[in-house]
């Protein structure tokens, strides 16, 4: 699966419905992928179905990857990254950052 296919895929199980094709199409240049990256610290069109708060107790990477296996995640995921560096990297799902 390609870089493009899996940030498709996450437009296509979390964007609300109303917002997909517009997020596609964001997707389908390097522009657009642009614009969409710089929106990620504010979107506010994920589909409220699918969005679950994470107790401030749990903002660990430990608790985050638990979660997110519990739903199906897989061990590795790819970025969908406002950093241009990060976006489109494959890593471990669960991942310890030094910043």
């Amino acid at each position: 699966m390609t870089e493009l296919d899996h940030a498709s895929a996450l437009v296509r199980a979390f964007i609300a419905s109303n917002r997909r094709d517009r997020y596609l199409n964001l997707l389908a240049s390097s522009q657009g992928r642009a614009k969409l990256r710089r929106a990620l610290a504010h979107l506010k069109d994920l589909d409220p179905e699918f969005a679950q708060p994470i107790p401030a107790a749990e903002h660990t990477p430990e608790a985050i990857a638990t979660l997110l296996r519990s739903h199906g995640a897989p061990d590795e995921c790819v970025l969908l990254a406002e950093d241009e560096d990060l976006d489109g990297l494959r890593l471990p799902l669960e991942m310890h950052w030094r910043v």
